[in-house]
C-alpha cells in the first residue's frame, strides 16, 4: 500500500467537493457578459481556485494524468483571468467535458479501480489553448518536490524530549529560513515560546512547492525530532474566528451507512420502549411511573437526533440540476433557464436520494416536451423558463417542475392511446387520468426517440419513485401555456403518523396525510346510500364506500366506522370496524416476497409486539376496486 492510500478518502471528498463547485461556476460564466470583465471575474477566479487545488492534491497523490489535465485548463483560466482570451462556447464546453471526465476519474479511485485515462480531455485543452503537447511544470521537478494548492508539513517531537516547545521553535525558524515563509503556523511562535505544544506536533502549512530535501537538510541538526510528514491539508477557518465559531462549525465526515444504522438502532429503541411500557401498564406517579417517562423523553430524544442526522438540504442534490436542464437544452436547440427555489428546505436523505432520479426525468421532459423551440413559442420571451421549487405543505413535502410551454396536449395523448389500443372516457381527461395514462410503461408522444425522450421510460420511472415513498403526484396544465408537475411526499420514510383501525381481528395503519375525516355510523350523522355501492355525501361530492373487510378478503362484520382517504382521483371512503387511535410509528420496509403486496406500504410493531401492516391506500383502491375490466383501460 502507497504511504499516500490513507489519504484517499479525504482526496475522493475533497476533489468531490471541488468538481461540484467547478461545474457550478462554470454555469454561472456562461451566462455573464464575455466582455464584462467585473461581472465574470469573481467567477472566474473561483474556478481558477479549484481547478489549481485539484491539480495540487492529484500530484501531491501521483495522480500525473489528473494533474496535468488540471494544469492545462489552469493555463486556459489563467489567460481568461489575465484577460488575454474570452469566455467562448468552446472553452464552456471543454470546461464542462472536464468536469465529467474528471468526475468519472475520482469516481474510479473512490471504487478502487483504475482511473481512465485523461488523454482525450488533455488533447482538447491543448488544441484550445494552441499550447504543444509537453511535460508540464509539474513532471519536471524530481520525486521529492511535491507541487500542491496547499500542503500541510508536520515536524513531530520526540516524547522523552524535556523541551519540545523549545525544539519545535528551532524547527520552525530553520525550516521557514530554507523554505520561506508558511502560510500558516500552528502554535504559532508566540506560543511556542510560551511553551506550548499539543500532540507534540509542529505544523507549517505552505500553498506552492515543497522541497523534501530542503526540509530533511534543515532539521538534520536538530535533537529529539522523531519524523515529519507532508500530507494534503482541508483549509481551516480563518485564524481571527472565535473558538465558540470554530466549535460550531466543526464537522465530520460519517459513512451513510453507520447513519442508516444508527437510525435504525433508535428506531429499534422506540419500539422496545413502547414494549416494556405497554408491559408494564400504567404506573402512574410512582417512582417507577416517573422513570419510565424520563425514559420515554430519552430515548424520542435519541431517535429525533437520529433522525436529523438523517436530513440534508435540497441544494445537495439541486445543484446539477442546471447542468441537467442545459445539456437536455442544447442537445433540442431550444433556449432554457432554470430557477430554483427552495435551496435550504431539509429532507431525509433516503427520500432525496429515492426522488433524485425521478426530478431529472421531469426536468428533461419539461425541456424536451414542453418548452418550444425559439421560432415557436410566440409571444413568449425566446427564452423558456422551469421553475423547480421545494417546500413544505403541511405535514409533507412539495416539489414542483413548472414549465412556460406549450403545455399537454389532450388530443395527442388520445391518438396515442389509440393506436397503442387503449380505451379511454369519453370527455375531457382529468390530471390524475393523464397522470395515469402518461405511466404507463411504454407510453409516449414523441413519434421518434432522441437522447432525451421518446421511448416512454420517463413518467413510469417517476410514479415507481414516488408510489415507493408512498406520495403521491399532481398534475395541472393549461394549452399553451404552463405545465406544473408536483410530487407531494413524505418528509420522511423512518416515522409514519398513522391512523389505527381495525377489521376483524386484524389492526391496520392507514397513514394519516391520506385519511380527510372519519365518521361514526352508530351516531347517525352520516347516512349510506346507494343501489350498486353505496355512497356517502362529503363536502357535496358523492363518494364510493368500499368494505375494508372485503377489499382484504376478511371474514365479513358489522363495519361502524367509515374513514374517507385521498384516492388520488378523488376521495373514498373505507369501511371498517373500528377506529383506534392515531400514532407515529416506526416503519419498516418489508423484503420478498411480502414486498410483492402491493396494497401495503410497510409494517411496525406495536407496544404489545403484535406487528401491524400500513396500507397503500391509492393502490388498494386502484388494484382492487377500481381496476378497469381491459388492463388497456384507463379509469374514469
Amino acid at each position: 500500500m502507497s504511504s499516500l492510500d490513507k489519504y484517499r478518502g479525504l482526496f475522493v471528498s475533497e476533489s468531490e467537493a471541488h468538481l461540484e463547485a467547478l461545474a457550478k461556476g462554470v454555469l454561472e460564466l456562461e451566462h455573464k457578459p464575455h466582455d464584462d470583465a467585473e461581472s465574470a471575474g469573481p467567477t472566474v477566479h473561483e474556478i481558477f481556485r479549484h481547478i489549481h487545488s485539484l491539480k495540487g492534491m492529484a500530484a501531491t497523490m501521483g495522480y500525473n494524468d489528473l494533474s496535468t489535465a488540471c494544469h492545462e485548463l489552469e493555463n486556459l483560466m489563467s489567460e481568461v483571468r489575465d484577460r488575454k482570451r474570452v469566455v467562448e462556447k468552446p472553452l464552456v464546453e471543454l470546461l464542462l467535458f472536464a468536469g465529467d471526465q474528471m468526475s468519472l476519474f475520482v469516481a474510479a479511485i473512490r471504487d478502487r479501480a483504475d482511473p481512465p485515462a485523461l488523454s482525450a480531455l488533455i488533447q482538447r485543452a491543448q488544441t484550445i489553448s494552441g499550447h504543444k503537447a509537453g511535460a508540464t511544470p509539474a513532471a519536471k521537478e524530481k520525486d521529492h518536490v511535491i507541487e500542491t494548492g496547499q500542503l500541510a508539513l508536520k515536524v513531530f517531537i520526540e516524547e522523552r524530549s524535556s523541551t519540545p516547545a523549545l525544539r519545535a521553535f528551532l524547527a520552525a525558524k530553520r525550516l521557514q529560513t530554507a523554505l520561506g515563509p508558511a502560510m500558516q503556523q500552528l502554535p504559532s511562535a508566540e506560543d511556542l515560546k510560551a511553551g506550548t505544544l499539543p500532540g507534540l506536533c509542529l505544523t507549517l502549512v505552505y500553498g506552492g512547492l515543497i522541497d523534501e530535501a530542503k526540509v530533511a537538510s534543515a532539521i538534520a541538526g536538530l535533537s529529539d525530532i522523531a519524523r515529519y510528514e507532508v500530507q494534503p491539508v482541508v483549509p481551516t477557518a480563518a485564524p481571527e474566528m472565535s473558538q465558540k465559531a470554530r466549535e460550531q462549525g466543526r464537522a465530520i465526515r460519517v459513512r451513510t451507512v453507520v447513519l442508516d444504522e444508527l437510525l435504525d438502532a433508535a428506531g429499534e429503541l422506540l419500539i422496545a420502549h413502547s414494549r416494556v411500557e405497554a408491559a408494564l401498564g400504567p404506573a402512574g406517579e410512582s417512582e417507577g411511573g416517573r422513570a419510565m417517562e424520563i425514559l420515554r423523553q430519552a430515548v424520542r430524544s435519541v431517535h429525533a437526533r437520529a433522525m436529523a442526522l438523517r436530513t440534508v438540504p435540497f441544494s445537495t442534490v439541486a445543484e446539477r440540476y442546471p447542468r441537467v436542464v442545459r445539456d437536455a437544452a442544447n442537445n433540442t436547440g431550444k433556449l432554457v433557464e432554470l430557477q430554483i427555489v427552495g435551496h435550504e428546505l431539509e429532507l431525509d436523505r433516503a427520500v432525496l436520494e429515492t426522488i433524485d432520479s425521478a426530478i431529472v426525468h421531469l426536468l428533461r421532459n419539461a425541456v424536451d416536451h414542453g418548452i418550444e423551440a425559439p421560432e415557436r413559442r410566440g409571444k413568449k420571451a425566446n427564452v423558456g423558463t422551469i421553475v423547480l421549487k421545494a417546500q413544505r405543505d403541511r405535514d409533507a413535502i412539495a416539489i414542483s417542475i413548472e414549465d412556460d410551454g406549450a403545455g399537454i396536449d389532450e388530443a395527442k395523448l388520445r391518438a396515442e392511446a389509440e393506436k397503442r389500443g387503449i380505451v379511454l372516457p369519453a370527455g375531457k381527461l382529468s390530471p390524475a387520468q393523464i397522470v395515469r395514462l402518461l405511466a404507463m410503461p411504454g407510453f409516449s408522444t414523441k413519434a421518434t426517440a432522441n437522447q432525451i425522450s421518446g421511448r416512454g421510460v420517463g413518467m413510469d420511472a417517476v410514479q415507481d419513485a414516488v408510489d415507493s415513498l408512498g406520495g403521491s403526484i399532481e398534475l395541472a396544465t393549461e394549452v399553451p401555456l404552463y405545465t406544473r408537475v408536483t410530487l407531494r411526499l413524505p418528509p420522511s420514510i423512518a416515522v409514519l403518523p398513522v391512523l389505527r383501525v381495525q377489521s376483524g381481528a386484524h389492526g391496520y395503519g392507514v397513514p394519516l396525510r391520506r385519511v380527510l375525516a372519519t365518521e361514526d355510523l352508530s351516531e347517525g350523522r352520516v347516512q349510506l346510500s346507494g343501489l350498486d355501492g353505496e355512497t356517502l355525501d362529503f363536502r357535496g361530492m358523492k363518494v364510493p364506500v368500499y368494505s375494508l373487510a372485503r377489499l382484504l378478503d376478511l371474514p365479513p362484520e358489522e363495519e361502524r366506522w367509515i374513514v374517507v382517504v385521498d384516492g388520488d382521483v378523488s376521495p373514498v371512503a373505507l369501511q371498517v370496524g373500528r377506529v383506534l387511535e392515531v400514532r407515529e410509528v416506526v416503519t419498516k420496509k418489508l423484503g420478498p416476497p411480502l414486498n410483492r403486496m402491493r396494497i401495503f406500504d410497510g409494517a411496525t410493531v406495536l407496544g404489545d409486539g403484535r406487528p401491524m401492516m400500513i396500507l397503500d391506500v391509492v393502490r388498494l383502491i386502484g388494484d382492487y376496486a377500481l381496476a378497469p375490466a381491459q388492463d388497456a383501460a384507463v379509469p374514469p
